[in-house]
Formats: structure tokens, sequence, C-alpha cells
């Protein structure tokens, strides 16, 4: 079987040294299963605690104001006013949120499977003029 290593080798390519972190992808396996559940809630909700200024106020029935509930729980994001969210300044947590989360369940999704090598949160570095 060739490694995802020698197939990037044979296109002058190689893994960079930023990776995924599998153990923490495997423990927030049920946050990322619950996020891709309730995705159209979350997509709304992440509109608004990445761009705040174009989606000022995350208005939310009672029903799905569990999401920004059940990640305020978390310590992943806080009220920041009536009807308003922030989310957390831990960088781990921001880039989970922003799409992070997707990344790792993808990755528990191919382990589940069996793939013989998965990587994920991975940086790719080419060769140009013979140099990486």
């Amino acid at each position: 079987m060739t490694s995802i290593d020698q197939l990037l080798a044979q296109r002058h390519a190689r893994r960079g040294d930023r990776t995924g972190n599998k153990v923490l992808a495997r423990a927030r396996a049920e946050q990322s299963r619950y996020i891709a559940a309730n995705f159209s809630i979350y997509d709304h909700l992440r509109a608004h605690l990445f761009h705040p200024h174009q989606h000022p106020i995350a208005a939310f029935s009672s029903q799905e104001n569990q999401v920004p509930e059940y990640l305020h729980k978390l310590g992943w994001i806080k009220p920041a006013g009536n009807q308003r969210w922030q989310v957390s300044n831990d960088d781990d947590i921001r880039v989970y949120l922003s799409g992070g989360w997707l990344e790792e369940l993808v990755f528990l999704a191919h382990e589940a499977a069996g793939a013989d090598e998965v990587h994920f949160g991975q940086d790719i570095e080419w060769t140009v003029n013979s140099s990486f």
C-alpha cells in the first residue's frame, strides 16, 4: 500500500508540521456529531459568531436556542447581550467552531470506515525551484 507521504513525494510535496489533533478529535466526537445533527441552526449561529456586523442578532426560537445553550455550557461561547453570542478567545475553539468540527467529523468517519491512513488539518508543502 502506498502511503500518503509517498504519494506526496511523487508530486514533489510533503506534509508540513501542522496537523489535526486526532486524540482531541476523538474526544470531541459527540460535540461534532451534535453540530452536524443541528447544522441548519448552528450555521446561523456560526454566521453571527464570526461575522457579527453582517449578522448582528442571533434570533432563535426556544427550541433552536438549545444549540447556543449547549455550546455555552461547554464554555465555547458566551452571552454578549440580548440575543447576541460571542465565541471563546481560545484559538483552538475558534478554529473548531469555524469549521474544524467538520474536518474532525470527516476524520472520524474515515477512521471508523477502516482507512489505512488518515490526516486532517494538515499543512502541505510543495517544492518550488527545488526547495520547500
